[in-house]
């Protein structure tokens, strides 16, 4: 289920892709699948005028190589990238409503989303000594 009608509803309500996904907090989502324990994670934040994603797996380890796709509030492909060697990938955020969507992660093909508002919500990590 790569491309959907809307991410989102008038009351906020993110959709369900694939019956696997779970909201972990502001701009982190994780992917729920009941028999496995190294669930794939995604979290986006600002840079500027672009955006950073990073995909870890939930024991730790980056998620080199992940297909992420940036969508409008229609479901439109706005723009592709996929992680480097350390789990990040960067685009220029687009105008108005967009969300970002990983697909295709592990054995089950597992989907993570995360929409504008949870993006604005997160703050970039911590740099290392500050």
């Amino acid at each position: 289920m790569k491309h959907m009608n809307s991410l989102w509803t008038d009351a906020g309500v993110r959709a369900v892709l694939a019956g696997m996904v779970v909201f972990a907090g502001a701009g982190e989502a994780l992917s729920h699948a009941p028999d496995h324990s190294n669930v794939p994670l995604l979290r986006c934040w600002n840079d500027g005028d672009a955006v950073v994603c990073e995909s870890r797996w939930s024991m730790g380890s980056a998620l080199p190589n992940a297909s992420l796709d940036v969508l409008g509030r229609g479901g439109e492909v706005l723009s592709s990238v996929r992680t480097d060697a350390s789990g990040r990938a960067r685009f220029a955020r687009p105008e108005g409503e967009f969300g970002v969507l990983m697909y295709g992660v592990g054995i089950d093909g597992q989907t993570v989303d995360v929409d504008r508002r949870d993006i604005d919500a997160t703050p970039p990590p911590a740099r290392p000594g500050s």
